[in-house]
Formats: structure tokens, sequence, C-alpha cells
């Protein structure tokens, strides 16, 4: 893979590279369409690279290494921060108060700018293919990979590659599912309209707020029944609103959620009964109902060849004329999917794509879950993500170069 080079020498250095700019990431978290600052940082550090950048939306960063290649590869790492306050004690946490990369979104960064270190310093190591690095603003709003993947900047792309480290992991292991590997969503917002009155003469008004907790009962219950047992899905009503004082009957509530399944056909036959039950309680209280759904986000599938490629990583790292071992590095094959989301599921509606996870957890301790106060990344998997995009992409290129 690197006749010419130090693989070991050429791997450290972007390793301590990115560590350095996972570090200033850390530190500087910005929310989703705010990221200027992130997108300033990535953008300088490719240009030292020697990489044309451009800027798409306001803080998306595009850039990538043209070969002529015969194959065009786009790998996103997504850049955006959450609203969780920083209860860790590392020399590095948030400045930004209220503000964290507690979904790893720091780590995904620095790897992709590992990778792209190396690509650049090694020109004639990937002679077949083209690259493009996708630094995606907000990924945890509204999912800025939809209007990506309208862009057009996928649309000659033969695969698509996207990536998320995993604290259930430890540092130096990664994993990838087959098929199936994120749910698919719709988001509701429902507002049931009553009457108010006195609350001592709750029969001249219309309770909106019994209406609405009978909504929420009746659509949990009847989820039960209208899908099929073997089939993944759920409803969460995330927030509710409504009144205004503790003696009046409330003639106003709010109510938003998400829906859950393991298909967008699935999402939808759950969304229409949603609407239909919503309907048939409000009335039955005497009140009128309005419910807007809203596109949320397809399902995530992994293409089955290139997890084929993926999982022979592990036992080419084995051999024993490998020269370009980690002694560390494991490959597994995770079996459970998530009813989780991920807005990588538009880019797989361009190309084949494959989407995995890199452990980010420390050996024996307990590692905190994504988007919490306490959640720490273990820095080895940078070292881990970059050098399993270099074989990953290196494999797949030499596989289809002979096709």
């Amino acid at each position: 893979m690197f006749e010419k080079y130090d693989y070991n020498d050429v791997v450290k250095r972007a390793y301590e590279h990115s560590r350095a700019v996972f570090e200033e990431l850390h530190k500087c978290p910005e929310l989703g369409n705010m990221e200027y600052n992130t997108a300033q940082m990535i953008e300088n550090n490719l240009q030292v690279f020697g990489l044309e950048t451009e800027r798409i939306l306001n803080t998306t960063v595009i850039s990538g290494q043209n070969n002529n290649g015969k194959i065009k590869i786009a790998i996103r790492a997504d850049i955006d921060a959450i609203k969780i306050s920083e209860e860790t004690n590392l020399s590095y946490k948030s400045t930004n108060p209220g503000v964290m990369h507690a979904c790893g979104h720091d780590a995904h960064t620095a790897i992709l700018l590992g990778f792209a270190k190396v690509c650049s310093e090694i020109k004639d190591f990937l002679p077949e293919v083209d690259l493009i690095h996708i630094f995606q603003q907000d990924e945890e709003g509204d999912g800025k990979g939809k209007y990506i993947s309208e862009s057009g900047i996928l649309d000659d792309c033969d695969l698509v590659i996207g990536f998320h480290v995993s604290p259930e992991l430890n540092a130096g292991i990664t994993g990838v599912k087959r098929g199936l590997v994120c749910g698919a969503s719709k988001m509701f917002d429902i507002r049931v309209l009553g009457k108010k009155s006195h609350g001592a003469k709750p029969h001249l008004g219309c309770d909106a707020i019994l209406a609405a907790s009978s909504i929420i009962s009746v659509a949990s219950s009847v989820l039960t029944r209208i899908t099929d047992p073997a089939k993944s899905a759920l409803i969460s009503f995330g927030m509710i609103e409504g009144g205004n004082a503790r003696n009046i009957i409330c003639d106003d509530v709010r109510i938003s959620g998400i829906i859950r399944g393991e298909s967008e056909a699935l999402c939808i036959e759950i969304a229409d009964e949603l609407e239909a039950v919503s309907q048939a309680v409000s009335a039955a209280y005497g009140c009128i109902c309005d419910i807007k759904i809203s596109d949320g986000y397809p399902e995530l599938i992994n293409d089955e060849e290139l997890c084929d490629v993926f999982l022979m990583l592990e036992s080419e790292n084995n051999e024993q004329d490998y020269k370009y071992k980690n002694e560390h590095l494991q490959t597994l094959e995770l079996s459970d999917s998530s009813l989780m989301v991920d807005d990588f599921a538009f880019y797989g509606k361009k190309a084949q794509s494959i989407y995995f996870y890199i452990g980010s957890g420390y050996e024996g301790r307990e590692n905190s879950p994504l988007h919490t106060g306490k959640f720490e990344i273990n820095p080895e998997c940078l070292k881990t993500g970059i050098e399993t995009l270099l074989r990953l992409v290196y494999r797949i290129t030499e596989i289809k170069a002979k096709k």
C-alpha cells in the first residue's frame, strides 16, 4: 500500500495532527448552522495540505483530490455540537457554556482531516480514485445531509462513506452492521383546540389537556396493533405544552414528537394512523385537532459488498507477511440495528454506501454514552479511524479497478 513510504511514520504524524485538531475543536464547540470558527479551522487545515476548498450552505466545507481516477468516493464527517453542559475534567473541555461535542463530531472531523493529510502527502496513494471530503454542518438539527444530497456534489459518486464513534466499543475496535443500520423517521406536531371554562365547571368547556393526554395514551397502544411485531417501530412524544392556570380548563395544547421505524413506508403507515387517532380522540372530547407530519430521514442501509470488504480488513491485518500491521485493530460484524437516525441516509440514496462505527471507549472503565455531559472520547480512536479509512478506500479502489 505504501511501498515508497514509512507507513507507521505517515500515520503517526497524521494522528498527532488529528489529535491537536480534535482537542481544539472540543474546546470550542459550535451549534448547527453556526459552525463558523469550526469551518474556518477546517479550511485552514485543508489549505495547509495544499487542497482547495469551497463552502456550500453557510458552514459546510467541501474539499477533495482529483486524480482523474475511474472511481469517485465521497467521505462525510459531521461538524456540529449540541446543547449540553460538559461535566468532564478534560484539560480541553468546552469553553462555550451549555454547548458540547457530546456526539463525537469533533472526532469525526479530526479523523477525516487526518485522512486528507495522508492522502495529500502521498500523491500516488490512490491513483485510481477521486476523493471528496465533506465536512457537513447541522447533522443534529434539521439534518443538512438532505441538502448535500440535492446539491449535485454526490451525483457522479460511485460510493459514499460515513462513520461514527461508539463509546460501547473500545478504541482500536471498529464495527459494521450489514443491511439496516439506522431507522427512518417522520416528525409530527399536533395542536388540540378546546374551550376554556372555570375548573369547577368543566362541563361548560372542552378540555384540551384531557384530549391531548388521551391522544398520547391511545396512540402508544394502537402502535402495537397496527405494526407487525417482527418490525421495529415506535412513537416518541417529546414535548407537550398547554394551560396557563391551575383552575382553568385549557383550550390549547401543543404536542411534538417523532415516529421511528425500520423503513419510510412503515413510518408513513404509522403517521396516517396517528392522524386518524388524533382526530377521533379530539372529537370525542369536543375538541378540534390540527396535525402536521413533517419529513424526517430515510432508513440507512449498508451495502453488502462494501461490508464484505470492510470485514476483511482485520484478516488482512493478521496476515504474517502484511507490512502495515496495527496489532490492536479489530473489526467486528455488529448484529443490532438502531432506530436512531442519521442524515447520512440521504447520501446512501445517491450511491453505494457504508457507515461504520469506530470504538471510542476506554478499556476497563465505564464509558458514558453519547449525548451526555460526561461523554468522553479516547483519542486513540482517531488513529484507528484514519487507518480504517485508508485501508477501506484502498481496498475498495483495488477491487473496483479490477472489474
